[in-house]
């Protein structure tokens, strides 16, 4: 499939440790991708004008993350609000941890602030019973999230089964969402969940880029996605 193909909403993480990284990782596969997630709160030389930059030239497909892998926090509260106040207005998408991000969620609802959010939940170690699932994604539509996303580790098939059923009944409520399941159990909710709804789905150019465990390349979801009926 030509690279210039965007039928799959492809999102690109971007985890690199210096600026001028993070820009070139974006110019060098602006036609492969349909979004780019960048982890601002990996950047050890982040500035005030990187941000700025990304949204001048790329809002439209920009995802902020300003916390690190593992759901770590190492930007001072004060210096996210910052980050928050430049994005209000943009298209940007910023993705807020409804667990470890509670502080900045309070905040946009304190000042009312303009931002297009992912609000998320992740978990790394299970899949949560269906009820807890649907209290999540309740709970997060109450925040006005743009978007509901939730991630859990798939420690069996019936897990990732039912995930996909969560990003149905979402469809349904003409919710937009991200529903995916990580680990071997998860891959398939990756595949289905992009056919059948999924605003986006996270494929990095290799393995070793990932920024969740479980997730398949763009090369790999390009394989088995053109070939599926949607």
């Amino acid at each position: 499939m030509s690279e210039k193909n965007m039928t799959f909403p492809y999102c690109l993480p971007i985890q690199c440790n210096h600026a001028d990284q993070v820009l070139k990782n974006i110019d060098r596969n602006l036609d492969a991708f349909s979004f780019f997630e960048v982890w601002l709160g990996a950047v050890t030389d982040l500035d005030d004008d990187l941000l700025n930059v990304l949204l001048r030239l790329h809002a439209p497909t920009l995802i902020v993350v300003l916390r690190t892998k593992g759901l770590e926090i190492t930007l001072p509260l004060k210096r996210r609000k910052f980050f928050m106040h430049e994005m209000a207005g943009s298209p940007a998408l910023l993705d807020l941890d409804i667990t470890v991000q509670r502080a900045e969620i309070r905040y946009l609802e304190k000042t009312a602030l303009p931002i297009k959010t992912i609000l998320s939940y992740h978990n790394y170690q299970e899949t949560p019973s269906t009820r807890k699932l649907r209290s999540l994604a309740a709970s997060m539509a109450t925040h006005n999230a743009s978007v509901i996303k939730i991630a859990t580790m798939c420690q069996s098939p019936s897990d990732a089964l039912r995930l996909l059923d969560l990003g149905q009944e979402l469809k349904a409520q003409g919710r937009e969402h991200i529903v995916l399941g990580m680990g071997e159990h998860g891959a398939v909710t990756r595949i289905f969940g992009t056919l059948w709804g999924n605003k986006m789905v996270f494929a990095p150019r290799n393995i070793a880029l990932s920024s969740a465990p479980g997730q398949l390349t763009r090369d790999q979801l390009d394989s088995i996605l053109s070939i599926l009926p949607s």
